[in-house]
């Protein structure tokens, strides 16, 4: 049930790398037309809080052994939030001692525990994103 949405998921993160990959070496030749940005200050718009919401209802509406595309479908649209938590990791590390220690470790066991890991990035991101007293309203990509 789970290898669809593994894949499509996966799938994601390799177009968000190639994207990564093809703005830096089109900024690195001054051929870019934007500005590469910060991404450890991704920030996802307010109303995309509800898109993975509704992705989880329809998953759990749906009768076991049908469900397969809605699992997809549900994983697909927790990756901008994964990685927003990956962009508030990096960002709340920045300024602190021994800061490339600590990032090592969080991806190794990121890599070591990963599902219960990527799990709490994402709820770590869901947090930053949208649960933060005094967050900035989102919209800024």
């Amino acid at each position: 049930r789970i290898m669809p949405g593994a894949i499509g998921f996966w799938f994601a993160v390799l177009l968000a790398a190639n994207a990564a990959g093809a703005q830096g070496f089109l900024a690195r030749r001054g051929w870019a037309l934007a500005a590469t940005p910060r991404w450890s200050m991704l920030r996802l718009p307010r109303l995309y809080a509800v898109v993975p919401l509704v992705a989880a209802v329809v998953w759990l509406l749906v009768p076991v052994g049908a469900d397969t595309v809605t699992l997809s479908v549900f994983m697909v649209t927790l990756l901008p939030v994964f990685l927003a938590g990956l962009a508030a990791v990096h960002r709340h590390s920045q300024g602190k001692p021994a800061r490339s220690a600590l990032l090592v470790g969080f991806y190794v066991g990121l890599v070591l525990l990963f599902l219960p890991a990527m799990a709490a990035v994402t709820a770590f991101g869901f947090w930053d994103q949208w649960g933060r007293r005094g967050a900035s309203s989102g919209g800024m990509t």
